[in-house]
């Protein structure tokens, strides 16, 4: 039985080895933008921006733990299905988390009911993903790769979530820099016009 089950993880595993060399290399594109920007990371007025790196970030290692799992040597119904049902559970916990969080946050900036219906559509995309990752690992640990594919559909949308999450934060710090360029004062920077008109 097991052999049956190496086979057919064998087949995919060119997918998840091209999903785990772009979360290796999306993360390592992340901590440069965040060690560019890491005085707007460092600034507890910037929460936000901090909150979406973090989310950002797990969510390419969720996607790389699955590559590496989905191509381990000598794979079995349970070396493969339990970390696959961890890493669904904790997904779908931190997404829940967030999604609570972010429609707080969101509610004071969104008008219209099409606004927020369109926001949490969004939103949802990783719990499903998560709901996914969760379904496929139960049918793994029974020694049923059938639904294996479906792993596919939650890998996808972690990516792209994760993908938009980075652009997001990307477009949120140019509007932070700009902001604090544009308003110094606001930002505790020194004002040098003010200073040399009052030196001289």
């Amino acid at each position: 039985m097991n052999s049956d089950f190496s086979q057919t993880l064998e087949h995919w595993q060119n997918f998840y080895l091209l999903a785990g060399g772009a979360s290796a290399t999306l993360v390592g594109l992340l901590f440069v933008a965040v060690s560019l920007h890491i005085d707007l990371f460092s600034d507890d007025s910037e929460l936000r921006v901090r909150e979406v790196a973090e989310q950002t970030l797990i969510s390419f290692f969720i996607v790389l733990i699955t590559a590496l799992v989905l191509n381990s040597a000598n794979p079995s119904p349970a070396g493969v299905g339990l970390p696959v049902l961890i890493l669904g559970i904790f997904n779908i916990a931190r997404a829940i988390l967030s999604i609570i969080h972010r429609i707080q946050a969101a509610m004071q900036h969104l008008h219209g009911l099409r606004d927020v219906g369109r926001y949490l559509l969004w939103m949802l995309l990783l719990p499903t993903a998560s709901l996914i990752m969760i379904g496929v690992a139960l049918t793994l640990l029974n020694g049923d790769t059938s639904k294996l594919y479906w792993l596919i559909w939650a890998v996808i949308i972690t990516l792209i979530s994760a993908t938009t999450n980075a652009w997001n934060m990307m477009i949120q710090l140019a509007v932070y820099k700009h902001r604090r360029a544009a308003h110094p004062q606001s930002t505790g920077a020194p004002a040098t016009g003010k200073a040399n008109a009052v030196k001289s």
